[in-house]
């Protein structure tokens, strides 16, 4: 029998059978999947959401349920590749919309200008003016705060007599969060978790673009040490993505997840900057560890060997 002859079989099989034959037979699916993308997440989703593995096993479930309501013959393609993506969508839906603090998608916008625009210091009335939206929605905007419980561990720092904490640095709140956004934040809970607090300490630093040298003046240890301590997080990122199966997850890999909260920080695309003047990627990078400043790394043509001046050990 052709492999054309048994795609054929299986499709008829799905509109055909039994509710008690089809869930038998692709239940397994949703497990698989559930276990495969969100076993070594789950601490961290329950506490974002309350939701635990049964109840997004359930939500996978009812996205199995949904494809099958919806799949035909005539898309030419195996029911498993259509339902695979229903399922994990309806998981992940579960999980954005069961975040514990919610707000509209509408302020979320508001939110994402206000801090694209530097329009933080601005009065609420002014805002509201300028982006031709209500005050009140404006001053929600500006009030939100979606920390959660999983986040809130301080980093031993303040800022303007506040705690910062893991979710100030790592989480970038600058545009509304996505499906996949939401999926990743739940990783770099999860991954967060396996450092030391020398290592979140360190990170939540460096993601603030302070020098190696001045984190190292803070810890009273070298810079040396520093950038040590970095390119170990890094390096677990890396394992942690290779171990638990992360690379799927947005299409992007885990470690790259990591790197660009860096990349999309309170000062700025420096990534994009770099890019757009000629400085590849690579070349960004290896100037970072060479010791320059973020600006100068970003912004001198190739070949340029810069001053210690200019070069502003980090």
């Amino acid at each position: 029998m052709g492999d054309e002859q048994k795609d054929l079989i299986e499709q008829e099989d799905v509109l055909m059978m039994t509710d008690d034959d089809f869930m038998k037979k692709y239940s397994r699916l949703v497990y698989y999947y559930v276990n495969k993308y969100f076993s070594n997440i789950a601490k961290a989703i329950e506490q974002e959401t309350n939701l635990n593995m049964d109840d997004l096993i359930q939500s996978g479930m009812l996205g199995l349920v949904t494809a099958r309501r919806d799949f035909k013959t005539e898309l030419g393609f195996k029911f498993t590749t259509f339902a695979v993506p229903r399922i994990l969508g309806y998981i992940r839906k579960a999980v954005r919309d069961s975040q514990k603090i919610r707000i509209t998608n509408e302020v979320y916008e508001i939110k994402g200008k206000i801090s694209r625009m530097k329009l933080h210091d601005e009065e609420v009335e002014s805002i509201a003016k300028l982006l031709e939206v209500s005050v009140r929605d404006v001053k929600t905007a500006k009030e939100f705060n979606p920390r959660t419980i999983s986040l809130q561990t301080p980093l031993n720092k303040e800022v303007n007599k506040e705690k910062v904490t893991l979710e100030n640095t790592l989480i970038d709140k600058k545009t509304s969060m996505t499906l996949d956004d939401v999926i990743k934040k739940m990783i770099i809970t999860a991954f967060l978790s396996t450092l030391c607090s020398k290592e979140k300490f360190v990170w939540e630093l460096h993601a603030k673009n302070m020098t190696q040298a001045a984190i190292g003046k803070r810890l009273g240890v070298t810079q040396t040490q520093i950038s040590r301590i970095l390119k170990g997080i890094y390096k677990k990122a890396e394992e942690y993505g290779n171990k638990h199966s992360l690379r799927d997850i947005g299409k992007t890999r885990f470690e790259k997840i990591i790197e660009n909260h860096v990349r999309q920080s309170s000062h700025g695309n420096w990534l994009d900057i770099a890019e757009s003047n000629g400085v590849s990627r690579g070349a960004f990078w290896y100037r970072l560890r060479e010791g320059w400043s973020y600006e100068m790394a970003a912004t001198q043509p190739l070949g340029s060997q810069g001053t210690r001046k200019n070069k502003q050990v980090i």
